[in-house]
Formats: structure tokens, sequence, C-alpha cells
């Protein structure tokens, strides 16, 4: 799953999935098109994340800040579900308490003719079977109340579940956004979260998440938020 909220479960970092303020936005007054838009090699978006981080095996966090950059390529290798396979490249950089820390991964989704997003995993751990249902990362049209979980096996034979509801639909800093709250488990380890995802866009405008950073040595996991700064669409 390449929700933002959902991140530290991948290998490096993946998307995210699913991006700023940990809260929710206002009801939304102006529904925006449910269809998802047809994302397009070339786009760009970058977003400002916010939050701490926590050495792993140890309980000391400091905060940071920082960015996600999100570059989006076509993928020639050969579709799945008669769509158009893609590879979002996410790319992380932190700063604070005195270090410097990043992070990056390399996503890959496909894309129907309806707008729906299908989850293949990254491109060093992908997806090679599901034990239940389609890898649906987000389902067009959007609908408030739709649900869908998955549960795929990887590369390196892991597996995991992954679940997500629509919740709502809000407004973030003026564009209607549908909530979408995700939950991913893998074998004791487990997190949820929400992003705010703009069909119009195919992106999330903020969310709420975890993934994995280092500064060259150690390995850390960051938890925040991250909030849309800039698109070139």
């Amino acid at each position: 799953m390449k929700k933002f909220v959902v991140l530290f479960l991948f290998a490096t970092i993946v998307v995210i999935a699913g991006c700023g303020g940990g809260g929710g936005g206002s009801a939304a007054t102006t529904p925006t098109s449910a269809t998802i838009r047809q994302l397009q090699s070339g786009d760009y978006l970058t977003y400002n994340l916010a939050g701490t981080i926590t050495q792993l095996g140890t309980a000391t966090t400091s905060p940071v800040t920082g960015t996600l950059a999100i570059s989006t390529y076509a993928d020639s290798a050969n579709a799945e579900f008669s769509g158009r396979r893609l590879k979002e490249i996410a790319t992380i950089t932190l700063t604070g308490n005195g270090g410097a820390y990043t992070g990056n991964n390399t996503v890959l989704i496909e894309q129907v003719t309806d707008g729906t997003i299908y989850d293949l995993g990254s491109s060093d751990n992908q997806i090679v079977s599901t034990s239940d249902n389609d890898p649906i990362e987000y389902k067009s049209p959007l609908a408030i109340g739709y649900a869908h979980s998955y549960s795929p096996t990887y590369q390196d034979a892991t597996s995991e579940e992954n679940a997500f509801t629509v919740v709502s639909l809000e407004s973030v800093n003026g564009q209607s956004a549908y909530k979408i709250h995700s939950t991913t488990t893998s074998g004791d380890d487990s997190s949820s979260g929400d992003d705010w995802f703009v069909p119009d866009w195919g992106y999330p405008a903020k969310g709420t998440g975890a993934f994995q950073v280092t500064d060259g040595t150690h390995s850390y996991y960051f938890s925040g938020t991250m909030t849309l700064a800039s698109k070139n669409f």
C-alpha cells in the first residue's frame, strides 16, 4: 500500500500512501469529481513534513521537519490489470536534532481506464500474489463508505493485510478531498492513519503516518504529518 500512513511497512519509504496537519478538515461544501484523474509521467509534487524521529531500538524521540518529493514516470513492464503501469519515486529529506536524515523508494502502481489505482508493491519488493481480493489502492469513482481489503505476498516472501475505508468528504485548504482511513498489519506490527485524497489530482492533499529513514549510520522511524507544498499540474 503506498498511502503515506503505511509507508514504513515497505522497504525504506514508499509514497504515500498516501499528505499536513494531523487532524481532519472541515466538511466540503462543493464536492469534487469522484473520478480519479489519470496520472501522467512527469507529475511532480512536494510535501512539507513535520513530526518526530525515533532511533530503532531506543525510546528517544526528537522533532524534525523536512520534505517529501514524489516524481511519477511510465513503467514499461507488462500490465497486470489491463491498465497503465507507473512508478512513483519518493525522496525524503529531514533535519533536526543536529542531524540530517534521508529515505527513498520506488513504488509501482497500475491505473486502469476508470481511474482505479492498483498497488503493485515497490521496485525492490513487488507483490507476487494476493490471497483474497485484488490489490486496489484507490477505487474510482470514490464513494463515502466504500471499504476494501487485500492480503499481498511479496517477492521476499513476507505478507501483510491492508484495508481502507473512505470516511468522508472534507475541505483541505479550500480543496475537496476524500478522507481515507487505512490500516496495515504485518506479523505483530500494525499501523493506521489517514490521507485526504483529491481525485482531481490523483494524489493526497495531506496525510499522517510513519516511515523509515537513515542518517547513514543508524535507522530511524519518522512519525508525523505531510502537507502539499507544490505540484506541477
